[in-house]
């Protein structure tokens, strides 16, 4: 498995299909859904990821599903565990890697996992920090979420460097 520049961010999940999850008209008939702290989502396989062992302080929950947050426009991501409503994280894609995570370290995650170049996708959990004047949004560099889009499997992986923040504020 090779590495080169910008060869890790050819896998997305389709970010159109995502967005149009639960609108009238997109669905093609009555779907089961589930609940989220933001309200009721319809269940859909095709964005559903599974985390073998659940994430790091939540090891009951393996299955999450990928969404567009219901009632918010943002361009975060819901990455919500499907059996329990108060489990979930905003999420963002990483879309060059090499800016703000180093590709060396990237790679060598997703060799570890096993995630062919074509597969990667990579996410970081978003935390908020309400300020008087709104909100601040920080990242977790040092922990990604690396996700192998054919087998729709992840894990988020403790990166070595202690370089990478684990709160690192976004403009």
């Amino acid at each position: 498995m090779t590495y080169e520049e910008g060869s890790v961010t050819t896998a997305t999940l389709d970010r159109d299909e995502i967005a149009t999850a639960g609108k009238p008209g997109t669905d093609d008939g009555p779907r089961e859904t589930f609940e989220s702290r933001f309200g009721p989502i319809p269940l859909n396989a095709d964005r559903q990821i599974v985390v073998p062992g659940g994430l790091p302080g939540f090891p009951g929950h393996e299955l999450f599903q990928l969404e567009q947050p219901p009632g918010v426009n943002t361009e975060l991501l819901l990455l919500q565990a499907v059996e329990s409503p108060d489990v979930g994280f905003f999420v963002m894609s990483v879309s060059e890697p090499t800016s703000i995570l180093h590709l060396e370290d990237v790679a060598a995650a997703a060799q570890v996992l096993e995630i062919e170049a074509d597969n990667l996708l990579v996410f970081l959990i978003v935390t908020f920090q309400r300020t008087p004047g709104g909100f601040r949004k920080y990242v977790n560099l040092r922990a990604p979420i690396f996700v192998d889009v054919d087998a729709r499997r992840a894990m988020q992986l403790v990166l070595p460097n202690p370089d990478y923040s684990l709160k690192f504020e976004l403009d």
